[in-house]
């Protein structure tokens, strides 16, 4: 008996080590298992690929000068991509506050996925104390459809909220590359 109050207590103990934003985004990006809720609806993008997403995503209008770029509102987030020879490869972000980066796969393609707090200034006085957005994005070095090693893609999302960025790490699970 003593045993299990003791396992009870060291996974509270865990639970509450962890910030907001690791609970909320504790599931991995590359889970193969991931089902899209019903309501979600599937995106073709003009860049050879589609994603599922939830009801009220919003398609904007983007041009990129030598990348196929992507612009879409989800919820609170931003979300953008690039898929073309230049797009970020997600290096940069080590400094950021709950930043992470962890290897994944999604749909049959190696990649990287990035989790962090923007250094962002909130309220706009350019002191730095303002809350940063809750950024999450995903970076395939080489696409395994793609004769080119060229060829890259990144998926960014800056986020208002940790659930937001949440559910854009599932929306991440339904990337769908042309064939």
């Amino acid at each position: 008996m003593a045993i299990q109050h003791f396992v009870v207590f060291a996974g509270l103990l865990v639970l509450l080590g962890c910030t907001e934003s690791e609970r909320a985004d504790e599931k991995d990006a590359g889970d193969s298992t991931f089902q899209p809720p019903a309501d979600w609806s599937s995106f073709a993008t003009k860049c050879s690929f589609s994603f599922r997403a939830p009801p009220g995503t919003v398609e904007q209008i983007s041009q990129g000068t030598d990348s196929c770029v992507t612009h879409h509102t989800v919820g609170t987030c931003e979300l953008s991509g690039d898929y073309g020879g230049y797009s970020d490869p997600l290096i940069d972000y080590g400094d950021n506050a709950d930043y992470s980066d962890e290897p994944t796969r999604i749909d049959g393609n190696d990649a990287r996925l990035v989790r962090f707090r923007s250094a962002a200034d909130g309220d706009g006085d350019g002191d730095g104390d303002g809350d940063g957005k809750f950024v999450a994005a995903v970076h395939f070095a080489r696409l395994q459809n793609e004769a080119s090693a060229n060829i890259k893609f990144t998926l960014y999302a800056a986020c208002d909220s940790v659930m937001g960025r949440a559910t854009v790490l599932d929306l991440f699970k339904t990337i769908d590359f042309d064939d």
